[in-house]
C-alpha cells in the first residue's frame, strides 16, 4: 500500500468514524472505487481503528481521569459507579459477538451491496431514535441495551456512532448524555479489538503489518478524528441525525446503482 493510499484511508476512518455515517462502510467502498487491495484491509482497519481510539482518550481524557481517580479513591462505592458499571456491561455484547463471530460477519459484510442496505437500515434506526425524548438518565441495565446496538455495528454499514447515540436516545438518555457514553464505550471495544488482531499476527506479520505507510494513515487517521469528535459533540447537542440520514441514503443509493 502507498502512503498516499494510506493516508487516504486514514482521513476516511478519521472522519467516519465518529461521524454517524460508517467508517467500516467508507473504508470498503472506498477500495471498491479506487481498486484497492483488500488483502489485510480488516487488520489495517484495526490499525487505523487504533488511532481514532487514541483520539477519543485524547478527547476524553478530562472524563477519564476523573473515572479514574473515583475508583481508586473510592472503590466500586464511586459517584461514577452506576457509568463504569454501564461501560463494562456495555462492552459485553459486541466483545461477545465480536471474538465469536466477527471474522464471519466481516467476511460475510464485505460487499458493496450489503454496505449500502446496512446504511439504510442503521439510517432508519436513526430516524427512530432522533424522535425519541428524554426521560432519565443512565443505568447498569441501560449501559447494557446500548452494548446490543454496538454489537449492530459488527456489520459495516451500520455506524457504531450512530448505533450506539441511538441506543442512548431510545433509552431515554439526553443527547450529551448519549453522545458521552457512545464515545467512551468506543474505548473498551477498540482496545478488545486491538487485542484480536495482535493475537491473529505472530511477530513476524506483525514486524512485516507496521510499515512507514501504515503509519502515515494512522497519523492522519489521529487528527482527523480529533476534529470529528469535537465537531460532533457540538453539532448534535443540539440538531437531529437528518443530514446524516440523508447522506447515508443518498451514498447507498449510488452504491446500488453504479458497483
Amino acid at each position: 500500500m502507498s502512503i498516499i493510499e494510506s493516508i487516504f484511508l486514514g482521513l476516511i476512518q478519521g472522519l467516519t468514524e465518529f461521524l454517524p455515517v460508517s467508517s467500516s462502510g467508507h473504508l470498503i467502498i472506498a477500495r471498491e472505487i479506487f481498486g484497492l487491495s483488500l488483502e489485510g484491509s480488516l487488520a489495517f482497519d484495526v490499525f487505523l481503528n487504533t488511532a481514532t481510539l487514541f483520539a477519543v482518550i485524547y478527547c476524553f481524557a478530562g472524563d477519564l481521569l476523573a473515572l479514574i481517580k473515583d475508583f481508586l479513591t473510592q472503590g466500586f462505592a464511586t459517584r461514577s459507579k452506576n457509568l463504569i458499571y454501564a461501560l463494562i456491561l456495555g462492552t459485553v455484547p459486541a466483545a461477545f459477538f465480536g471474538f465469536l463471530y466477527g471474522d464471519k460477519i466481516e467476511a460475510s459484510f464485505r460487499s458493496g451491496t450489503s454496505v449500502a442496505l446496512a446504511l439504510i437500515a442503521g439510517s432508519l434506526i436513526m430516524f427512530i431514535a432522533d424522535r425519541m425524548k428524554s426521560k432519565n438518565g443512565l443505568t447498569t441495565l441501560k449501559g447494557f441495551g446500548i452494548g446490543f446496538f454496538q454489537a449492530l455495528a459488527l456489520i459495516p454499514g451500520i455506524s457504531r456512532s450512530g448505533s450506539t447515540i441511538s441506543g442512548g436516545l431510545f433509552f431515554g438518555l439526553s443527547r450529551e448524555e448519549a453522545l458521552r457514553f457512545s464515545f467512551l464505550l468506543l474505548i473498551p471495544v477498540s482496545l478488545g479489538a486491538l487485542l484480536k488482531i495482535f493475537l491473529d499476527l505472530d511477530g513476524a506479520r506483525l514486524a512485516e503489518f507496521i510499515s512507514f505507510s501504515h503509519l502515515a494513515g494512522f497519523v492522519a487517521a489521529l487528527f482527523s478524528g480529533i476534529w470529528s469528535v469535537r465537531f460532533l459533540m457540538r453539532y448534535l447537542s443540539g440538531h437531529s441525525f437528518m443530514p446524516f440520514i440523508i447522506y447515508r441514503v443518498l451514498v447507498a443509493l449510488l452504491i446500488l446503482i453504479f458497483i
